[in-house]
């Protein structure tokens, strides 16, 4: 049931995309941080999508790649590391990593869609830890987890949409140009990975242990 809540939540959820589009510039400025560079503003749309801005530095051309390949896979990787979680019956540290990378986003400057967007989500994950049944706090959770695995393949598939056309800027794109690799070669990794984790994720909720 809460796998198809969630797949609900992907397609049709206003708040669902916005907090995909979150995890998704979590993924660029944590390794922005990770190599070394600043990061300076990360911007949520209201129609969705999203924009990290950031200083290099000093980066490598390794820390370039890294910050562009975290994007994709941010979302389906918090996913199946959360499956694990609650497949070792840890839900409630499902919500405190939730809360602590929303709130890592809220030490850079966001714009004031992305404050309400965060603030929002965050509030919401603590007050079910906090106030919620257990039995209701478990659900979330399982929720929260299943979502961020769909969320994975669907913004994968948005960007073979959006690539249709042909190269624009996307981070596949991006990467084409550092690597020399097609972008729809990146497109086509970024799917595996989201893949493999929305199908390792679903055993470990459906079979845990």
């Amino acid at each position: 049931m809460t796998g198809l809540l969630a797949l609900w939540a992907v397609t049709a959820g206003w708040w669902g995309r916005h907090l995909d589009t979150a995890l998704h510039e979590g993924g660029h400025a944590l390794f922005t941080w990770a190599h070394g560079g600043r990061v300076k503003q990360v911007h949520i749309d209201r129609r969705d999508g999203g924009l990290t801005r950031f200083e290099l530095g000093s980066m490598g051309r390794f820390g370039v790649f890294m910050i562009f390949f975290a994007g994709y896979v941010s979302p389906p990787l918090a996913g199946l590391t959360s499956a694990s979680l609650l497949a070792a019956g840890n839900e409630t540290s499902v919500f405190i990593l939730a809360v602590l990378a929303l709130v890592a986003l809220l030490l850079v400057d966001v714009n004031k869609f992305g404050l309400v967007v965060l603030l929002s989500s965050a509030a919401a994950l603590v007050g079910l830890e906090r106030y919620a049944p257990g039995w209701f706090g478990r659900w979330c959770a399982y929720f929260l987890t299943w979502f961020l695995l769909l969320s994975g393949v669907r913004s994968v598939v948005i960007l073979r949409q959006v690539r249709r056309s042909g190269p624009s800027d996307s981070d596949a794109d991006i990467l084409a140009q550092i690597t020399h690799v097609p972008g729809f070669l990146w497109v086509f990794v970024f799917g595996a990975v989201s893949v493999f984790c929305l199908l390792k994720g679903a055993r470990l909720l459906v079979v845990p242990g």
